[in-house]
């Protein structure tokens, strides 16, 4: 008598279901006081003993050969018949996976054994083995026994503790009678993820139809990226080709235990609610609240998941790197306390407001603050005043890697609905001499969105309406709207947003016009977003509104008060709504070149410039190290060199085309080994992509946080400025030793050298080495006499902006501030430097 464990691995080591079910064996077997046996196949195992002695089995059976280095059920059952066969035993257990579910039913029918499968418990009661095995949807529990004398079982991963304890360990090596199999394997292809494997996973993160398309998954990713955790997707999604069927959770798909599931845009059909109903915690994302999904949640949101999910994503982002900010991420995933998820017929613990009373920051009394959110409710409602912890670090944080400080957590977020609910919260603010700070979506690089002392938070979520008015030429949307909502559109219309931030899924349009930020596009192309801004609607600090510009194509001659907002870094107004001339989308076409090096690249760049070439609309650069992320991810060679790409516009296709053309006859003049026209949009997309999934891939396989700077070269001295930053780190003394990546907006003469940042640098070392990285950003720009033009001038910048301008200059920024903003209420600690 013995418990027989088969075992899996992968090229990671010994599978978690491996791990469960050695730890269950182990108590089974002390219980019956018997041998615990464990068996696994493949080629170079040695390196797994350890890690399965830690498990304590009695034995462990090794058949190791180079032709069992992939799983084939012929071959691997006719070697484990010939090793149960030996050892007799009562039970043999393996997990409820692919090869489990394969290889159960083979083996049990050679040995005429019983066979339950997907069992989620075993139990001994009057010396019998009892089986649990979920019915129904997992309404009914069924309790089963087998009669024969050895039992077959496949047990649902995620369900036992993983328990190390110490066993014999004993290692038998088997020298495996390799069969010749009736079906010959000539080719794999195997599916690689750098995530979790779906069935084994704590976090799963699921996308269904309400997604929209195959593009809403992008987002899926992202927050999974955040939490560590798996891609899951719903039958409809998979069936619509978004999703590949491994990915599909469900009665037809995979049965996944979590201890955290969050389905988003799933209605909760029967047979999805079938796969993932044991998961620990359910939390469900649905703009229907009728969605059967609702009935099994834990926690549910009623709200568009592309406004909920880019939340959650900047919420999460800044915990996980000490004990203590882990603790309380545990806290605030079993009890979130945020106004935006209801309960599900469960109350908050007391021990979560204990802890919020704990954090409760600030120089106002408790009274103080109780009247402050009475105030707040009485203006915008009770359901948008949010007092939680969870809320109020979540609107504090930003891009930035390290954590706000206990003293900077603000009091309250409020989120308004109007310009009106704007001016009556900074009148009372001005009332009080209470801060106030503006967040839309957090992703600023320069430390505005951060507030350096308690206050009030005011989130412009709410602000999301718009309005295409094609009668005046113009677009009119609030400021909390969306880049990509706006972007998507007005391409329905057939017209093109002049903005394209890397963050334009969450970024806010309030927070681009106020920084007058254009991302990815050239200014030397169409300029600057406020190039485009006819006139903005804006609460002053002290509660005045006001509108400023034009309904007409021509602004203002002379004096005109758009240009102070428009770029005026969050410090004279909050801006509520913006009015923008509408672009018809033009032709496109597109490009790519690979240099040898460096130099030729930026030569080459000069020399587009130079010729007098048309400026292509986007033209980006990837250093080759760099540039070879990018394109292994997306499955395509690796490139010999360092990589642009770029793209054209223009009225017909002859006419993109012809710019792409002229382009690279100067880009050809240089050190290039490869230099061509892009033919298809779909080849350009995927180059685009394999730019654009640099510093995710690399944080998520690190674990490390990526910190980039912005230098701006001026045109002569450009290849001076790319070998300064192709060395931006050397020699500083806490990110010296880092990895480097390089890339940028070349065509604009921006370039990003970013570092990874461990994460497990404790608060103040990443700090430093973010002032490292600020002050080497503020020599070169001294240095090559340019200045930052994607992420607002103040802020972490306050001391660039000295240096480069003069005292004077600044001098005369705080007079405008004090003008518009006596009380200093609105977004302290921007022009001071202090955020």
């Amino acid at each position: 008598m013995s418990i027989f464990v088969i075992l899996e691995t992968t090229e990671k080591g010994l599978r978690k279901v491996s791990k469960e079910i050695l730890s269950e064996g182990r108590r089974v077997a002390d219980q019956v006081q018997t041998d615990l046996i464990a068996a696994l196949l493949g080629s170079d195992l040695s390196s797994h003993l350890d890690d399965i002695r830690s498990y304590g089995p009695d034995k462990i059976l090794l058949a190791e050969d180079e032709g069992l280095k992939f799983y084939q059920t012929e071959i691997y059952s006719h070697i484990l018949e010939d090793l149960i066969r030996k050892h007799s035993p009562t039970v043999v257990m393996m997990g409820h996976t692919a090869i489990g579910r394969e290889l159960a039913p083979q083996l049990a029918e050679l040995f005429g054994a019983g066979l339950i499968s997907d069992c989620v418990a075993i139990e001994i009661r009057d010396k019998k083995f009892h089986y649990f095995h979920p019915y129904y949807a997992g309404k009914v529990l069924a309790r089963m026994t087998i009669d024969t004398p050895m039992q077959f079982v496949t047990f649902r991963p995620n369900i036992f503790p993983i328990k190390k304890t110490t066993g014999k360990g004993e290692v038998i090596k088997i020298s495996p009678s390799l069969l010749t199999p009736r079906v010959l394997i000539r080719e794999r292809h195997i599916r690689e993820s750098l995530r979790p494997e779906l069935t084994e996973a704590e976090v799963i993160v699921s996308g269904g139809r309400g997604l929209g398309d195959e593009s809403g998954f992008t987002l899926i990713e992202e927050l999974a990226d955040t939490l560590n955790a798996a891609v899951g997707a719903s039958r409809s999604a998979v069936d619509a080709g978004w999703r590949p069927q491994a990915d599909q959770v469900g009665q037809t798909g995979k049965i996944v235990n979590p201890k955290l599931y969050v389905g988003a845009g799933i209605s909760g059909a029967i047979q999805h609610i079938v796969g993932m109903k044991g998961a620990k915690i359910i939390l469900a994302i649905n703009t229907d609240p009728e969605a059967h999904i609702f009935k099994v949640a834990d926690y549910g949101i009623v709200d568009d998941l592309y406004k909920v999910i880019p939340e959650i994503i900047n919420q999460l982002k800044p915990f996980a790197e000490t004990k203590e900010k882990k603790e309380i991420k545990e806290e605030k995933v079993e009890h979130p306390p945020t106004p935006f998820i209801s309960p599900a017929n469960k109350e908050v613990p007391k021990k979560v407001q204990i802890i919020e009373k704990f954090y409760q920051p600030g120089t106002l009394s408790d009274d103080q603050i109780s009247n402050l959110v009475r105030e707040m409710e009485g203006i915008v409602s009770k359901e948008y005043v949010s007092t939680s912890l969870f809320e109020r670090i979540r609107n504090a944080q930003d891009a930035f890697a390290y954590e706000i400080e206990q003293e900077q957590i603000p009091y309250v977020v409020v989120m308004p609905r109007s310009k009106e609910q704007i001016s009556q919260i900074l009148k009372y603010a001005n009332a009080q001499k209470i801060p106030v700070f503006v967040r839309g979506s957090g992703t600023q690089l320069a430390g505005s969105s951060r507030p350096h002392c308690p206050g009030i938070i005011i989130n412009t979520h709410r602000l999301n309406r718009f309005e295409i008015l094609e009668d005046y030429g113009f677009v009119e949307c609030e400021a909390g709207c969306r880049c990509a909502v706006i972007e998507e559109e007005l391409a329905k219309k057939g017209y093109f947003l002049p903005m394209a931030p890397g963050s334009r899924l969450v970024a806010s349009m309030g927070g681009l016009v106020s920084n007058n930020t254009s991302g990815h596009i050239i200014d030397t192309s169409i300029g600057k977003p406020g190039d485009y801004v006819y006139g903005v609607e804006v609460v002053l600090p002290t509660g005045e509104i006001i509108e400023t510009g034009t309904m007409g194509f021509r602004r203002p001659a002379g004096s005109e008060l758009t240009r102070i907002f428009v770029g005026g870094d969050g410090l004279y107004g909050v801006i509520t709504r913006i009015r923008m001339r509408l672009l018809p989308i033009l032709k496109e076409a597109y490009g790519v070149a690979i240099f040898g090096d460096l130099s030729s690249l930026a030569r080459g760049v000069q020399r587009m410039y130079l010729e007098g070439r048309p400026a292509p609309l986007f033209m980006e650069f990837m250093e080759r190290d760099t540039a070879r992320i990018g394109y292994e991810i997306k499955g395509m060679e690796p490139p010999d060199g360092s990589v642009i790409i770029f793209k054209c516009i223009g009225i017909t296709e002859d006419e993109a085309g012809g710019k792409v053309a002229e382009i690279l006859e100067s880009l050809k003049k240089e050190n290039v080994i490869q230099a061509n026209r892009i033919e298809s949009g779909q080849e350009w997309r995927k180059l685009w992509s394999a730019r654009g999934v640099i510093g995710t891939y690399v944080m998520q396989k690190t674990k490390g946080q990526l910190s980039s700077a912005e230098v701006l070269s001026n045109l002569k001295d450009l290849v001076e400025c790319m070998d300064d930053v192709a060395h931006f780190n050397r020699g500083l003394p806490t990110i010296g030793e880092l990895p480097l990546y390089l890339f940028g907006h070349i065509g604009a003469l921006s370039m990003h050298p970013a570092i990874l940042m461990p994460r497990e640098w404790d608060n103040e070392k990443k700090r430093k080495a973010i002032l490292e990285r600020m002050q080497r950003e503020t020599e070169l720009n001294i240095k090559y006499q340019t200045c930052g033009g994607e992420w607002g001038q103040f802020s972490k910048r306050k001391d660039f902006f000295v240096q480069r301008y003069g005292e004077n200059a600044y001098n005369v920024s705080k007079g405008i501030k004090k003008v518009f903003d006596p009380n200093n209420i609105l977004n302290p600690g921007i022009l001071e430097g202090y955020r």
